[in-house]
């Protein structure tokens, strides 16, 4: 039997920094209790042979026997990894070493790089892609993370440069190293394999605060697309077609996933990196997360062990403290249960595949059980596929692993909920204009929406139906620029994802009318009005109340500058005796002209008396009045 002392855990607070910072490193010991002290140390890996056997550990500076279980690193200036172990008792024995973590400073300096061409993050099937190495070294090679998790070599080296023809395969992450083990960042190269659905074109590398830059939208067939809509983190920027979207100085919100969409189809989301100025030669937080890093840790946590000396690999211990010894032998590791797609929520009619994971048993001969036993399929495999999910497929699925003739533990328990699709709702989102059940007048725009409740974050495909007439829309909505009478009708929806359909979802009417002609009207209705009167000329528009209208107002031939409903005349004049019309407009919508009305004005019949005797003189503005004499 092979006996083996607990490993602790170190953790990293935090794991990425500025030039400069400090870090806490924590030792946890699985059984703590008093007694313990701790030693910190720096691991020096051969980050060319990814051989954790030829590193070596650094012991930090009074990092020996340390009664506290953490240790703070001030002025952290580089990337690094640190391991911590424990000991207690006279004479004291340790811990194993904990496994190596890593703090990645953004002070990372590299002198090799990686340039793709062309520049971007997407291509498509059959496209010819050029990685090439530059740096100060003779020899190169570019190496790939695939999405599965292999890792490979670029077969086609010309010199320091690899060439690819584009297809599905080749999609992951790339970076160069040099023959001295020199690495370039990494960059995502995602591969789009259907002709018909658009690709986002956007900067492989970061981008620097301030700088500018232009992302498109582009087909195989055709390079530059117009009436474009483009999406930040899921959420439409805004909500006009356009032919690019320009960030004419880029800042760090403008960091985040992008996407297009272009004929209702939208293309794969690209993540595009915000860098400070002063990092102009430094790792982004995403090369370093996703090239260096995974490296790294490929490394370090494949390579860490040897079980009694045997090399099939590392697999975690179990700590088990027995009352009347400190003999501390290792378990086989724990399994994970995933779920590809990794969603707990299935919809009925899907396809969903249960794995079994025993990290660190990568390569060994593995036979496997699973609960409940009803999954159980001889030969046992690490996998079990629900090719079209039922209700019944509902549970709680845990595995364990056999290898010779020892058992893993039982896996946690990963719970899997089917159930029938949600059934959409349809909403309608009007564009600067107020919709009052369903009715609009031609001209305006409006968005009809489909919701999907509670089926957020999944890639939903929709479909669309007027009546009972298939339209041709596949996003979840449908945009109306211009209505015509033409749109009128009930709109439903349905979604799809996998091969899953949700039911239609209620019809919601909409009702596309030209709008009325208005009509003026007098306050008081009189059109034959005295000097020196006031009368309100209103304009009014039939089946248009509580929208948002502005009014044109013409006297005579003349425009007046009024923009409401009414226009107001305090003390009239002869010379307001004329014919009124209005107009009302909305958003891009304009009635047609109201009929004239025609307002008269005379002159208030005035009798004024002058009495001679006292003296005594009336004066009368009127033009017109009959005098008397007393």
């Amino acid at each position: 039997m092979c006996f083996y002392e607990p490993r602790p855990v170190l953790t990293v607070s935090p794991s990425w920094l500025s030039p400069g910072a400090s870090v806490t490193l924590n030792c946890e010991v699985k059984h703590p209790s008093a007694g313990w002290s701790f030693y910190w140390y720096k691991a020096v890996p051969d980050l060319k042979t990814f051989n954790y056997k030829s590193s070596s550990y650094e012991l930090l500076p009074d990092g020996s026997g340390t009664a506290q279980d953490s240790y703070i690193i001030h002025g952290q200036t580089h990337t690094a990894g640190y391991v911590c172990r424990a000991g207690r008792g006279d004479p004291e024995y340790h811990t194993d070493h904990s496994r190596p973590k890593f703090v990645w400073s953004a002070d990372v300096h590299s002198a090799a790089s990686l340039t793709v061409s062309p520049d971007r993050v997407q291509h498509f099937t059959s496209d010819s892609v050029s990685l090439t190495c530059e740096g100060n070294f003779t020899e190169w090679r570019v190496r790939k993370f695939s999405e599965d998790g292999r890792l490979s070599d670029c077969r086609r080296m010309t010199g320091s440069t690899c060439n690819i023809k584009a297809s599905k395969s080749h999609t992951g992450v790339y970076w160069c190293e040099s023959g001295s083990g020199e690495f370039s960042s990494a960059v995502n190269i995602t591969v789009q394999n259907d002709g018909n659905v658009s690709i986002l074109v956007s900067p492989v590398h970061p981008v620097t605060e301030g700088a500018s830059v232009s992302l498109s939208c582009s087909l195989k067939t055709q390079k530059i697309l117009s009436n474009v809509f483009f999406y930040h983190n899921d959420k439409l920027i805004e909500n006009d077609p356009r032919g690019e979207l320009k960030i004419s100085a880029v800042s760090k919100s403008d960091e985040g996933f992008y996407k297009c969409q272009y004929s209702g189809r939208e293309s794969a989301q690209s993540w595009m990196s915000v860098k400070g100025e002063q990092d102009q030669n430094k790792c982004s937080r995403l090369d370093v997360t996703m090239g260096l890093y995974l490296l790294c840790m490929m490394g370090f946590f494949l390579l860490s062990t040897v079980i009694c000396g045997n090399a099939e690999g590392p697999p975690e211990p179990t700590v088990t403290l027995q009352p009347s010894t400190t003999q501390i032998y290792r378990a086989p590791p724990k399994p994970t249960v995933t779920l590809q797609p990794p969603w707990t929520q299935i919809y009925r009619g899907e396809t969903v595949t249960v794995r079994c994971e025993i990290h660190g048993g990568e390569g060994a001969q593995w036979t496997y059980e699973w609960r409940p036993a009803e999954v159980n399929t001889p030969p046992t495999s690490n996998e079990y596929r629900i090719s079209s999910a039922a209700e019944s497929d509902s549970g709680e699925y845990s595995c364990r692993g056999r290898r010779n003739s020892s058992w893993t533990e039982w896996s946690d328990i990963t719970t899997l909920k089917v159930t029938a699709p949600p059934k959409p709702t349809l909403t309608l989102q009007p564009s600067k204009t107020q919709i009052h059940s369903g009715e609009i007048h031609s001209g305006e725009t409006v968005t009809v929406r489909c919701e999907i409740q509670g089926g957020e974050g999944a890639q939903w495909t929709y479909e669309w139906r007027r009546g009972q007439v298939n339209i041709g829309s596949a996003s979840s909505e449908y945009r109306i620029s211009s209505a015509a009478e033409s749109d009128s009708g009930g709109y439903s929806c349905r979604g799809k994802r996998n091969s899953s359909w949700t039911e239609w979802s209620d019809s919601t009417t909409l009702k596309v009318t030209v709008p009325s002609k208005p009509t003026v009207t007098l306050q008081p209705p009189w059109t034959q009005i005295y000097s020196g009167e006031t009368v309100t000329v209103s304009c009014e528009i039939q089946g248009g109340e509580g929208a948002q209208w502005t009014y044109e107002w013409r006297r005579g031939q003349s425009n007046i500058p009024e923009t409401s409903n009414e226009y107001r005349i305090s003390s009239a004049a002869e010379s307001y005796s004329v014919e009124y019309s209005c107009r009302g407009t909305r958003t891009y919508l304009l009635t047609e002209w109201s009929d004239t009305i025609t307002l008269t004005v005379s002159c208030k019949l005035e009798i004024c008396f002058i009495n001679i005797s006292k003296n005594l003189l009336f004066l009368q503005l009127c033009s017109c009045f009959i005098c008397a004499v007393q």
